[in-house]
């Protein structure tokens, strides 16, 4: 009998609030939501995700590649070595903007392992050096060389930019002049 009775004045209700008018209030949340909290099962998806990726940016199969370091991200934000990867598979598809967006993920995300530093450094230099960014690129190439002195590739990309080939060319934006090899004023 209780809920006929309840079933009957909720009818009446809607009934009624069918033929008045209608307030509706919406609430605002003022506080933040909380931060996704990370469980291990996210980080072990985050890691397959890597390594699975890591498997397809060896066989230079970048779009594949992206993808599963986009979802590595998806689950773990905090997961710079997708981040170093992601920013490496745009760099060989010539994507500078996003390449350099994840480089500088990681600079925030790692802790600073000084291989690594050097690596991140150098290839933030190299993205540079391709953009005709010369100055710029011999900075980075220095900052991986002070992480690891020697660090070859970086030794090299120094020497690179500093060449009598590049000289000049960073300050008119790309428009000066480049050695010309057959010119012997030079």
């Amino acid at each position: 009998m209780r809920k006929l009775l309840s079933w009957g004045l909720g009818l009446a209700l809607a009934a009624a609030g069918c033929t008045a008018s209608r307030t509706v209030i919406v609430h605002e949340q003022t506080t933040p939501p909380p931060p996704a909290v990370q469980t291990p099962a996210l980080e072990h998806a985050s890691r397959v995700h890597t390594r699975n990726g890591i498997r397809f940016y060896e066989r230079r199969h970048y779009r594949k590649a992206i993808r599963q370091f986009e979802l590595a991200v998806a689950q773990d934000p905090s997961n710079w070595e997708a981040h170093f990867y992601l920013g490496e598979c745009y760099r060989e598809l010539r994507d500078w903007d996003r390449c350099l967006v994840h480089y500088r993920k990681v600079r925030g995300l790692h802790p600073g392992e000084r291989v690594w530093v050097a690596k991140v450094e150098f290839s933030i230099g190299l993205v540079h050096e391709r953009r005709g960014h010369f100055s710029k690129a011999h900075e980075h190439y220095e900052l991986a060389l002070v992480a690891v002195p020697n660090y070859e590739p970086a030794v090299k990309g120094k020497s690179r930019v500093a060449s009598k080939k590049y000289r000049n060319y960073d300050e008119n934006r790309g428009r000066g002049k480049r050695y010309n090899y057959n010119d012997k004023n030079d």
